[in-house]
């Protein structure tokens, strides 16, 4: 399937390095190693770098990105939109999504998404939450029950009514949340 122009301009994120290396120190006194990880839109794989995991797998829509990506021998890095990515039970999902603003989230693809993750969640998502809030979503269905989510997000999450939805979620769940 055709990747459309707004789909590659809303994946294009350079994490800075400090980022990252803060990243996995945060990750690092959460679980000391890793399984299998998921980069959720791995872009050049730099997320890649500093973690200790045995398996890597990055997805990124971005063929140029792809073409250019460097991910570490124990890993690889697929073509594809994330969303279509059908492998979960992964140990630990990562990456920084991008942040998107709700109404620049183009139809049909917002309707598709939220709706396919309603239905694999069973919750209720606020048709006024921002991009990154579908990976973390996302996410979720793709980590094991003990896994680990660690993603860049805005702190925002936290106390926006259209990420109520997911808190509340979280809660029912009863799972250890960081921020």
């Amino acid at each position: 399937h055709p990747r459309t122009a707004y789909e590659l301009s809303e994946s294009q994120v350079a994490t800075p390095e400090p980022v990252i290396n803060l990243f996995w120190r945060l990750a690092q006194q959460r679980r000391q190693h890793l399984g299998s990880v998921l980069d959720l839109g791995a872009g050049d794989c730099r997320f890649a770098n500093g973690g200790s995991f045995s398996q890597y797998v990055g997805i990124e829509i971005d063929r140029k990105r792809v073409t250019t990506a460097t991910p570490p021998p124990n890993g690889k890095v697929i073509h594809d939109c994330v969303f279509r990515h059908q492998q979960g039970d992964y140990d630990a999902c990562i990456g920084n999504p991008p942040y998107a603003r709700h109404h620049d989230i183009q139809s049909p693809w917002k309707q598709q998404t939220l709706s396919r993750l309603e239905q694999e969640l069973d919750v209720s998502l606020d048709r006024h939450c921002n991009l990154y809030l579908y990976f973390f979503c996302l996410g979720l269905l793709k980590t094991k029950q003990d896994g680990l989510l660690g993603l860049v997000i805005p702190y925002e999450w936290v106390s926006r009514p259209s990420a109520k939805a997911l808190r509340e979620y979280i809660e029912r769940q009863r799972w250890n949340v960081a921020v």
